[in-house]
């Protein structure tokens, strides 16, 4: 069995004209380059699209990231193990 290529996701930035407002999701990235050259040739007047600065990419990566179960799972332990290394260093220290 061959493995499905992973499609790569990019985070996009959608601006309204009418509003000045603006918010980011994230879309593959073939319908995204597909979506900015039809806004190109027949532009809609109610918004347009563009890439998101590296900047928000980054931010929103690495919250995603930290969404996952796994990570969490792993930052616990972590969390657990510097804490149980301290409390037996200052009882060591201490008593």
């Amino acid at each position: 069995m061959m493995k499905k290529p992973k499609i790569k996701k990019i985070w996009i930035k959608r601006i309204y004209n009418d509003r000045d407002m603006f918010d980011y999701f994230k879309m593959d990235s073939d319908k995204v380059e597909m979506m900015i050259n039809n806004h190109k040739i027949n532009p809609n007047p109610n918004f347009y699209i563009e890439k998101a600065p590296f900047y928000i990419s980054i931010k929103n990566n690495i919250i995603d990231l930290f969404i996952h179960k796994k990570t969490w799972d792993l930052i616990k332990i972590i969390i657990v193990f510097i804490l149980g290394c301290l409390s037996k260093y200052f009882y060591d220290n201490w008593f």
